[in-house]
Parts: C-alpha cells; structure tokens; sequence
C-alpha cells in the first residue's frame, strides 16, 4: 500500500465512532490500521510478530484489528460497489494488456476471511494459524 493510500484509508476511517472512547484515550487511527495492515497483509505474520514490531500487548493488536475492521466494513457501502459497463471494460482491458487474461474485471490474492462463528462440523479444520475459525478466498472476476 502507498503512503497516499494509507493516509486517505486513515482519513476515511478517522470519523468512526469506534475511535472515540470517553474513558481512555486511544492511539491514533493510524497505529492501529498500521497493526492491522501488518496482521493480515504481511506474510507469516502474526500477532506476537505484530506486538513486538510495534511494541504493543498481544490483546491490542487484537483490538486494534477488531476496531479496523469494523469500521472498514461500515465504509463498505461508501465505497463498494458495482463496476458499471463501461468501466467493467476498461478494467477488463487493461487487466488484458498486462497479464494476458481476456474479460477479466478483477482477481483476489488468497484473502482471509473469518468467520463469525464456528462451524458445527469440524471445526478444528477451519483454524487458521492465527487460532481464529476462517475460510480462504482466492477468486478471479469474470
């Protein structure tokens, strides 16, 4: 991610209600996205590798990523949506140009999701690494 994408990420995170707390003041959005971005987008990371990198306890870099991902997904409805025609073919073509996929508006990195709960049927089959019941997308948009 880009400084200028992080910054704007910051900025539309900021206002969130989440990031307000009348007992105790928090640190500022920035570390805590920082932490989630090194959570989930850094490669064999996991918290204890957070925690130290950033000098924080084990539970605030849970929190942290607690509180980032529910403000992103409240963002969701500002911000995704449906590609309309002509813009679904110029994605489309440029994705070609460069890779050589035709009619392609988009792909997924193997993205992890977690579940909410756990499943009912095997549920230790659905650990992650990170001790959290989650499933893993990898996905191409045709």
């Amino acid at each position: 991610m880009s400084w200028d994408m992080f910054d704007r990420l910051v900025f539309m995170l900021a206002p969130n209600t989440i990031f307000l707390s009348p007992k105790k003041r928090q640190r500022h959005v920035k570390y805590q996205l920082a932490a989630f971005l090194i959570s989930y987008g850094q490669r064999d990371s996991d918290v204890l590798d957070v925690a130290s990198k950033l000098g924080l306890g084990l539970g605030t870099v849970h929190l942290y990523c607690r509180r980032i991902t529910r403000a992103l997904r409240e963002l969701r409805g500002q911000n995704v949506g449906w590609l309309g025609n002509e813009r679904k073919e110029l994605v489309s073509q440029r994705i070609e140009a460069r890779s050589g996929f035709p009619k392609c508006i988009g792909s997924g990195d193997g993205c992890q999701i977690r579940m909410s709960t756990a499943p009912e049927e095997n549920p230790d089959e659905f650990l992650s690494r990170k001790k959290e019941h989650s499933v893993w997308s990898d996905s191409k948009l045709t």
